[in-house]
């Protein structure tokens, strides 16, 4: 059989993603683009094809810049963005974040505004600030989830619109019917936006990023077994992504070495997600415990996050979020973010994985 050229079907892709974008299909729009990627497409190219379908050439916009003009939906910024990947560079993020404190740094590294916050049954202590709380909303097939490990104190101090929930997501193994994996992940999905609608602590949570938790205490998850660990966390993303409201990505939060075991390096979401790291040198190195009031832990954490972290690639994309300190290290479970918004926004990445 005779088959298509590669640059024809690039060309093609391209010219289908912007119609979509025009008709307002984000989602139609990112498949195409990463159709477009597959057969060798560089995102020089795609911001190029952008720019001619919106004639801004030489105004140095952003791609998400040139995706507003192009759709002309006007949604402001401050409700979280387009839903669509965005290319930045680390050291943009001086500029594209607006909110916040920058943080001091004693060493030279870029000035990169965070939030400081905490997760689970963790409130801050110690003068820490809680400017955000991601608290658990439940698991598995849950309808409306359950309260444990959420903070209240945590929740209310942080704000409503910077309160977030996480749903502990189960593997495959576990499928209980005749379910496949991908639909299992989408009933994983429509629980946890159930449980932040009616949940026991719904009241609280008005942050809109729900962060699936994939690690293997939540049961159902054995390294390995990729393709159908993949099809469950594919089908949750797509899911979230679908139910949720326009502004919102969902999110994930995973260690490189549970992605590494439980999906492999090679596999890259279809679905854009919000990144929540854990495991890069947690608890670890030089970072001081939130609660030593002896030494700078936001200082110690800012470096490590700006010269290391944000360097992370799991799936294509960045982290947002980093859970720098856990329990299991005593004083309890400390996060920073580089976002400050309602609706998280994912931070894309050219690389498919690199680790820490």
């Amino acid at each position: 059989m005779q088959q298509r050229d590669p640059a024809a079907i690039r060309s093609d892709a391209i010219k289908m993603a912007i119609k979509k974008a025009q008709s307002g299909c984000f989602q139609c729009m990112d498949g195409y683009f990463e159709l477009a990627r597959h057969h060798g497409a560089s995102e020089e190219e795609i911001h190029a094809a952008l720019e001619q379908a919106t004639r801004t050439q030489g105004k140095n916009h952003s791609r998400r810049d040139l995706i507003k003009l192009l759709t002309g939906t006007g949604i402001a910024a401050a409700a979280g963005g387009l839903r669509l990947g965005i290319q930045e560079p680390l050291t943009s993020y001086a500029q594209s974040l607006k909110h916040g404190k920058k943080i001091k740094h004693t060493k030279q590294v870029p000035s990169i505004p965070v939030w400081w916050g905490t997760d689970s049954s963790t409130q801050a202590c110690c003068a820490m600030p809680q400017n955000f709380y991601i608290g658990r909303m439940g698991y598995g097939a849950e309808p409306a989830g359950d309260a444990y490990f959420f903070n209240i104190n945590a929740a209310k101090a942080a704000g409503h619109d910077h309160t977030y929930g996480y749903w502990g997501v189960v593997g495959p193994d576990s499928i209980s019917s005749s379910l496949s994996p991908f639909d299992w992940g989408r009933r994983q999905a429509i629980c946890a936006w159930n449980a932040w609608n009616h949940g026991p602590n719904e009241a609280y949570i008005g942050g809109l990023t729900i962060f699936g938790d994939v690690e293997p205490g939540f049961g159902g998850w054995h390294s390995g077994n990729y393709t159908p660990n993949q099809n469950v966390i594919a089908g949750f993303l797509q899911e979230l992504f679908n139910i949720t409201p326009r502004q919102v990505w969902p999110g994930i939060y995973i260690s490189p070495y549970y992605w590494t075991s439980l999906v492999g390096q090679n596999f890259r979401p279809t679905t854009d997600f919000v990144l929540w790291i854990t495991g890069c040198g947690t608890c670890g190195g030089n970072l001081c415990s939130p609660c030593n009031s002896s030494c700078d832990t936001p200082a110690t954490v800012s470096d490590r996050l700006a010269t290391s972290v944000l360097n992370v690639t799991l799936g294509g994309r960045r982290p947002v979020a980093w859970q720098y300190w856990i329990s299991n290290c005593q004083c309890g479970d400390y996060n920073v973010m580089t976002q400050y918004n309602n609706s998280l926004t994912p931070v894309n990445s050219n690389t498919i994985y690199s680790g820490y």
